[in-house]
C-alpha cells in the first residue's frame, strides 16, 4: 500500500486499484479505461461537492479495487447528511448515464456511468450503498454491533440472490461475480478480524 499525507488529508493507494485498472485496460483497451476513470472521477467529485456543501473536510482518500473512497473528518454531520454525501456519487453517474443513453442508446460512456452508479448502490461495506445502509440502520436505532451484523446479513443475502439470478438467467459476467464475492469477503473479513 502506498500512503502519503498532504494538508491534513491521508492519501492511500492499494495494490488492488492497480490490478483492477490493468484488468480493465487489458479487457477493454485504453479508451475503455479512460472512460471508466472519468466516470469514477466524476462520481467522487459528486461526493466531494456534497461534503463541501455541508462544510465538511476530507480526512482520508483511498484508492482500491472497488474504486475510490472519501472518508469525512471526525466532525461529521447528521445522518441525513451522511446519506446525501453517500448518494451524491451514484446520483452523478445515474444522471450522466441517463443523459448519455438518452442521446445515444448504444453509448459506452452512458452504460459505464449507469453501471457504476447502480453498482455503488449495493449495500456492501466499501460501497456507497453500504454507507447508506449503515446510516439508515443507525437512524432506526440499531447499536453499532447490530448494524454491522445486519449489514453483513444483507450483504450475504444479496450475494446469494445475485448469484442465483445470474445462474438462473445464465448470465456469465465473471468480473461482476468476482467483484461481488470480493466485496463480501472484504466485508466479512473486516467484521470478524
Amino acid at each position: 500500500m502506498i500512503c502519503w499525507h498532504w494538508r491534513g488529508t491521508v492519501f492511500t493507494v492499494d495494490f488492488s486499484f492497480f490490478a483492477v485498472a490493468a484488468l480493465v485496460a487489458v479487457r477493454g483497451g485504453a479508451l475503455y479505461f479512460l472512460l471508466l476513470f472519468l466516470a469514477c472521477l466524476l462520481h467522487e467529485l459528486g461526493h466531494l461537492a456534497m461534503l463541501l456543501l455541508f462544510h465538511r473536510h476530507v480526512q482520508t482518500v483511498s484508492l482500491c479495487g472497488a474504486g475510490a473512497l472519501f472518508v469525512p473528518s471526525a466532525a461529521c454531520g447528521a445522518y441525513w447528511q451522511d446519506i446525501l454525501v453517500s448518494l451524491a456519487g451514484p446520483a452523478v453517474n445515474l444522471l450522466l448515464g441517463t443523459a448519455f443513453l438518452w442521446g445515444d442508446r448504444g453509448s459506452v460512456s452512458g452504460m459505464l456511468h449507469l453501471g457504476l452508479g447502480l453498482f455503488n448502490l449495493l449495500p456492501y461495506a466499501r460501497l456507497d450503498g453500504g454507507a447508506v445502509c449503515r446510516s439508515v440502520l443507525s437512524v432506526c436505532g440499531c447499536l453499532p454491533e447490530q448494524t454491522e451484523r445486519l449489514q453483513n446479513g444483507i450483504a450475504v443475502l444479496l450475494t446469494v440472490l445475485l448469484g442465483t439470478v445470474c445462474w438462473q438467467f445464465r448470465l456469465q459476467n465473471l468480473p461482476f461475480c468476482l467483484m461481488c464475492v470480493y466485496l463480501l469477503w472484504i466485508q466479512l473479513w473486516e467484521s470478524y478480524a
